[in-house]
């Protein structure tokens, strides 16, 4: 495409520059000149690229009709480190800009000085108004500081006037501000305008998210941010808030001898509001424009469609809405018509129809011209109404097709039959006034009418709308639709663009039109303008109301808004690279991949033998030894054996981080000495791994309350005790470590449907998305993108695989600041006499209880596949819902706080001794309790009587155990023994924990292992580490294995209870013995295996070990009446299925589904069932790396019924939503899957137990597969009530369910 100032050519022979190095800065004869611009660029680059000396100045020049002009030039600092603002007002008339470099000296003005409304505000404190518990201190260097006298949120507001030359400009705001704090807390800086009367308008001056944050600690930062004056604005007014927190806890969780000695100071030393309209450097990109309608030397079209699928839309709304949540209830204020209107614009195409094939069938695609579309309404979580205006055009056959929608949802469609003219502008207008007419014309001729008569107009004052930002179209979408531009799924030949230019994008309210007309080829701005696009050199629009500008959003997959190619004199450098860096790829930056070395053959079948290691330390102290390859963690052990109490207590292996804590997490993941870039990095690499995608509300309840509560954004709750949760949680971790730990300031940030957080560094915020794992490259290819630049560049999206629905400016959307977790530091405080042991395996014991408040647009409901447990766990849920789900985290630890002897009034571990009781005090030490047992015997041998008080003492109730759900997800509590301390002869304790797998710390490793004891206090102490190492290997080839962490690998056999089945087993020597694990019964004798159901009734697992020289290898077992195990042994196949044979990635058969064939189908056969309820389990391998969601699967047949679904590559009712296992190309982990109950869902999709028909098999087919799929093996359950539901998920499904390990250990 040409550049459509292609007409200043005739000027280059008159530029007198032209033997010295010139740049041509962006420019339009159309741009106002009522104000200086601004543009930044980086010597550092120019140095490098182009040989511009260090140090030396720039000039700017203007071509004029009156000659060239040299302009007045103050240089700023940048926004970015390193750069410089050239800053220069533009005479009227100018046709080109140029700068010259090497011109002088550069010396930088200070912004404070350079046309500043806030002048002089830093030293006349007396301007200056504060709330009461305010104060605002100067200081000798003339900065300010704003401190909290007490608690709150304080404020301090500076109120300035407008200029009237200003309403309706550009401005720029400039603040430095720093933490002069040891704490970290929150910081919200917002400008509000306002009108003649005092009111304050919908818009600030400048988007609050750009610099509201929570602050790090003694952390200075500066910003740089656009904005832009309302037009009605005559005051500016300026509030700085200081959250001042409470903050028991400091920064390594040790309590404050006084917690509200830490009040929160702000400091501010540099403030400055100026007006300025920014160009970009170099210039925009060329490609995006043609020359436009008019023919005009300055006038220009926007570029669409093409190779990059370039797109072009505007939200409907402004800022106000966005960002700050204000409802519009004014026409005026809107950039489209909540009644009567009209939109229209001008076109060039040459119309080409673009063909696809579907169902053996040829389709045009409809090429989208005007599309006005209600998406997803997150502030209400509604679902949004599709196309509210549409416009397209067929090439084939020639049809134009129109479509009105209201916001009740009532629509009308029409279509006519119209050629339009090819590689010629043409221009289409459509005009609709609800209860009347609709009408389309082509050139100004009518060429479609359409009656609306039940066409219903938006009453935005209507008070019994609460939310009329979001009740129309949100978007406006020009030569593109939302599939396209927000989602850019180009593989889907239904999504077409636009191929071509457009020019003159106006939308009005009312109908411009009465009959055929002539149509312009420019408009003037007037009051029933709702929005005006020129696309002179620019991507923004203007309105007749309200703040009168218009944000355009722009996207492509390869280029953006801004030029990478500069041009200086006659050289062509690189001044953004052309292709993402290295270092700012988060694809090469980050392996995301928690799971990347699954169990091998070998591992499958290692007999292990255990071991352990034993020393007495003090705090510092090391343990040392070293340990042989493929050597397993089982647990670590602290006990402590001294008489006083051992504080925090954790074991630390070299390199291992330190989570209890903000403080020991900045410690110990080698963040010293980094950029504050590489700190977040750091950071994010490490949460990353700590975390995965799992949906889950869930509970816990806070010491000394009934009320639950939800743990997810318990920052340090939820590192510690879960392994992840959706994006909110998630990110709400990743910006509390953001600035706690690399000590950069964030904020959580809203989305549609999504949350997300923005970490400040190098001048600019930066999205990071734990959920999405990743950053966003910037269209510069060499800096990450913050939100505002996303909104404007949306292809950075599209181009990492994502769509923009989620994160750009769309709808009604807030913004907040949160301050940073405060608890006590994690980990138990050990009593003497009591023992911390954490098992790198579960036995199945997990908080499995959910909260949703009662209230609200998020509120939840019953559900009966979500009982109520308000009453097994003495819940007060007045406000909030407690329910038991069938769901559980794929992998999680279980440890226990455990205490056995004689209690002593004197111990710290019991207290609130009377005449006839005492209380042992339970503190899960930050990790949710998950069940304990507790056992009181007195010295005649009787047990006693235990009570439970959840309410910090005030009141007991009886406590039976085995306890599960009377303390599940609970943190601490006192249980009271109901009998004279002095009469008690032995009290024992067990309080079961549930931790995070991905971080806690003290895992062995091959070769050298120092392993340092860490505490706050105490003593002597007692650790244990426990491991395994593989000495032999153990087969049995009836069994099938599963798994995906090494050391948890699952042998399993199931078989019906009237059965005695004898397996054969290979590897084990004659003295092999067995441990019995359950209800089961098994004898070892020469190589063979029998089992029986010792116990027959319900169905239930157990297990069998297999002990051979100290080593040992179990056997997983189901067994009860009606249990079925088809395996690949007795497997057939049809239609192009083929068998496999162990192999070097496999350590059993399997039937193999080849890649597209639907036909193929595996065929587990098995003993008769009658017709009955049954669950239908499956073991599969999918191709590892394949795309999220379900669209990879299985079919499962059963005789009688149609297919069902059998599973998922992720079957995210029991896995994690996004991990991947295993590295690309290679195959996933073999994992035990279901089909999901109807009528339950995402997140809470259950196993499915549905009635079958009478069948002695079950068949399998592949699904949409991208890959081959391979089964192992079915399982088929009768009728599992859900306390085997769940064990089938977590023993079955999970990653290291192994019960039977943990009780064989003392």
């Amino acid at each position: 495409m040409q550049k459509c100032l292609f007409a200043y050519a005739c000027l280059l022979s008159a530029w007198t520059a032209a033997a010295v190095q010139m740049i041509d800065l962006e420019w339009n004869p159309r741009f106002s000149v009522s104000i200086p611009y601004e543009v930044e660029i980086s010597p550092a680059k120019l140095e490098h690229l182009a040989g511009v000396k260090s140090g030396t100045g720039f000039s700017v020049r203007a071509q004029t009709p009156e000659g060239v002009r040299q302009l007045p030039v103050a240089a700023l600092p940048g926004k970015a480190p390193g750069t410089v603002i050239l800053r220069f007002p533009v005479p009227k008339g100018a046709e080109r800009l140029t700068c010259r470099p090497n011109f002088g000296r550069l010396v930088l003005a200070d912004p404070a000085r350079v046309d500043n409304l806030f002048a002089g505000a830093l030293t006349e404190t007396e301007r200056w108004q504060g709330t009461p518990r305010m104060s605002i201190e100067p200081q000798e260097d003339g900065s300010l500081v704003f401190a909290a006298k007490s608690a709150g949120a304080p404020e301090a507001t500076l109120t300035v006037d407008v200029p009237e030359e200003l309403a309706g400009a550009p401005v720029r705001f400039e603040m430095t501000v720093a933490n002069e704090t040891d704490e970290s807390w929150s910081n919200a800086n917002r400008l509000e305008q306002l009108d003649a009367e005092g009111r304050v308008l919908p818009e600030s001056v400048a988007d609050r998210r750009w610099t509201g944050h929570m602050r790090p600690s003694r952390k200075e930062s500066r910003f740089l941010e656009n904005g832009r004056i309302h037009p009605d604005a005559k005051k500016i007014r300026l509030r700085i808030i200081v959250n001042s927190p409470v903050r028991p806890f400091d920064a390594y969780g040790l309590p404050k001898k006084n917690p509200s000695e830490v009040l929160s100071r702000l400091r501010v030393s540099r403030l400055a509001l100026r007006p300025a309209a920014g160009l970009p450097f170099p210039q925009f990109e060329d490609s995006y424009f043609a020359p436009g309608v008019s023919g005009a030397a300055d006038d220009c079209a926007i570029v669409l469609g093409g190779t990059d699928e370039k797109a072009f839309w505007y939200q409907t709304r402004s800022m106000a809405s966005w960002s700050d949540r204000v409802q519009l209830r004014k026409e005026s204020q809107i950039f489209f018509p909540a009644g009567a209107g009209t939109v229209e614009a001008w076109f060039k195409s040459d119309w080409k129809p673009t063909l696809y094939t579907d169902n053996g069938r040829e389709h045009s695609r409809p090429i989208p011209l005007f599309q006005c579309y209600q998406s997803y309404r997150a502030h209400e979580c509604k679902g949004g109404k599709g196309a509210m205006l549409s416009l397209t055009y067929r090439p084939e056959p020639g049809t134009l097709e129109f479509g009105l929608k209201d916001h009740l949802g009532k629509s009308y469609a029409s279509t006519t039959a119209l050629k339009l003219p090819t590689n010629i502008w043409c221009h289409l207008a459509a005009q609709w006034n609800p209860g009347g007419m609709a009408e389309v014309f082509l050139d100004g001729k009518k060429v479609l009418s359409l009656p609306i008569p039940e066409l219903v107009a938006l009453k935005l004052d209507d008070p019994e709308i609460a939310v009329p930002n979001d009740e129309n179209g949100l978007e406006f979408f020009l030569g593109s639709d939302w599939r396209s531009a927000r989602g850019g799924d180009a593989s889907n030949p239904a999504i077409p663009f636009l191929q071509g230019a457009a020019d003159m994008l106006r939308v009005s309210t009312g109908c411009r039109y009465a009959d055929d007309f002539t149509p312009a080829r420019a408009f003037a701005l007037d009051a029933d303008t709702r929005a005006l696009f020129t696309f002179d050199r620019t991507f923004d629009g203007v309105s007749g109301g309200g703040i009168g500008w218009i944000p355009g959003t722009t996207r492509s997959l390869t280029v953006g808004r801004v030029s990478r190619i500069l041009k200086i004199g006659d050289k062509t450098v690189q001044y953004y690279p052309a292709e993402i860096l290295p270092e700012n790829d988060p694809r090469k930056v980050f392996d995301v991949v928690n799971y990347p070395k699954l169990p091998t053959p070998a591992d499958f079948e290692a007999a292990r033998r255990p071991f352990t290691k034993t020393a007495v330390l003090k705090p510092g102290e090391t343990l040392s030894f070293d340990c042989p390859d493929k050597v397993i963690t089982d647990y670590v052990e602290i006990a402590n054996v001294s008489g006083k109490p051992l504080a925090y207590p954790i074991l630390l292996n070299t390199g291992d981080v330190d989570p209890r804590s903000f403080g020991d997490l900045a410690d110990t993941l080698g963040i010293r000495g980094l950029s504050d870039r590489d700190r977040v990095n750091r950071v994010f690499a490490f949460v990353l791994h700590a975390t995965d995608y799992f949906m889950n509300h869930t509970a816990m309840f806070q010491p000394g309350s009934d009320k639950p509560s939800d743990v997810e954004y318990q920052a340090l709750f939820m590192l510690n005790g879960y392994c992840g949760f959706e994006c909110g949680p998630l990110n709400n971790l990743a910006a509390n470590l953001f600035v706690t730990v690399a000590g950069c300031p964030a904020s959580q940030t809203a989305g549609y449907g999504h949350e997300f957080e923005q970490v400040f560094y190098d001048g600019k915020n930066h999205i990071y998305d734990l959920s999405a794992q990743k950053f966003f490259p910037s269209m510069d290819n060499e800096t990450s993108v913050y939100l505002e630049e996303g909104a404007n560049d949306s292809g950075v999206f599209q181009r990492m695989g994502h769509a923009s629905e989620h994160f750009i400016r769309k709808s009604t959307r807030g913004f907040w600041t949160q301050n940073p977790a405060c608890v006590a530091k994690i980990g138990p405080i050990l009593n003497p006499g009591e023992r911390f042991r954490v098992w790198q395996v579960n036995d199945g014991h997990c908080n499995d209880l959910i909260t949703r408040t009662k209230f609200g647009v998020y509120r939840g409901y019953a559900s009966p596949s979500r009982p109520d447990y308000t009453e097994p766990c003495h819940a007060d849920t007045e406000k909030m819902f407690l329910q038991r789900v069938e769901r559980f985290f794929p992998e999680y630890l279980n440890g226990f706080i455990s205490f056995e002897g004689r209690p002593d009034a004197a111990n710290p571990a019991f207290g609130e001794v009377t005449t006839n009781t005492f209380c042992y005090r339970v503190n899960g030490g930050g990790y949710p309790i998950v069940h304990a047992e507790y056992e009181a015997i007195r010295k005649d041998g009787t047990r006693v009587p235990l009570e439970i008080s959840t309410d910090n003492g005030k009141s007991f109730r009886l406590l039976a155990s085995p306890a599960d759900y009377a303390v599940r997800a609970r943190y601490a509590y006192l249980v009271r023994v109901r009998a004279p301390v002095a009469e008690i002869d032995s009290f024992r304790a067990s309080t079961e924990i549930q931790l995070n797998p991905r971080i806690f710390p003290g895992r062995l490793k091959p070769g050298a292992n120092a392993l340092t004891l860490k505490a706050v206090s105490g003593d002597g102490t007692r650790v244990t580490v426990s491991g395994r190492v593989p000495v032999s290997r153990i087969t049995i080839p009836e069994a099938v294995s599963s798994g995906t962490v090494i050391g948890a690998e699952r042998l399993f056999y199931a078989f019906d209870s009237s059965k005695r089945p004898v397996l054969n087993v290979h590897g084990a020597s004659a003295a092999a013995t067995v441990r019995i694990h359950g209800d089961v019964g098994a004898t070892l004798a020469d190589g063979k295996l029998t089992l029986w159901d010792a116990a027959p009734g319900k169905t239930r697992f157990g297990a069998v070990t297999i002990i051979d020289n100290g080593a040992e290898k179990t056997l997983a077992l189901l067994v009860g009446s009606g249990v079925r195990l088809g395996t690949a042994q007795q497997m057939t196949l049809s239609g192009g299925a083929k068998s496999l044979a162990p192999d070097a990635t496999s350590p059993q058969p399997r039937g193999l589904l080849p890649k597209g064939n639907h036909n193929a189908e595996i065929v587990f056969p098995f003993d008769p069932l009658p017709a009955g309820k049954y669950a239908v389990l499956n073991l599969n391998r999918f191709a590892s790396h394949l795309p999220p969601g379900k669209g990879d699967g299985l079919r499962l047949l059963w005789p009688g019924l149609k297919s069902i679904s059998g599973g998922y590559a992720r079957n995210d009712a029991c896995n994690f939503k996004k991990a991947n296992y295993g590295r690309p190309g290679e195959r996933a982990n073999f994992k035990w899957d279901y089909p999901e109950q109807p009528g339950t869902s995402y997140p809470y999709a259950c196993l499915r137990v549905s009635d079958y028909p009478a069948a002695s098999d079950v068949r399998f087919r592949s699904w949409r597969n991208e890959d081959e799929v391979e089964v192992v093996a079915v399982l088929v359950v009768p009728d599992p009530d859900a306390d085997l539901r769940g064990d089938l998920i977590k023993i079955l499904c999970g990653f290291n369910c192994d019960p039977w390990r943990m009780a064989c250990v003392d």
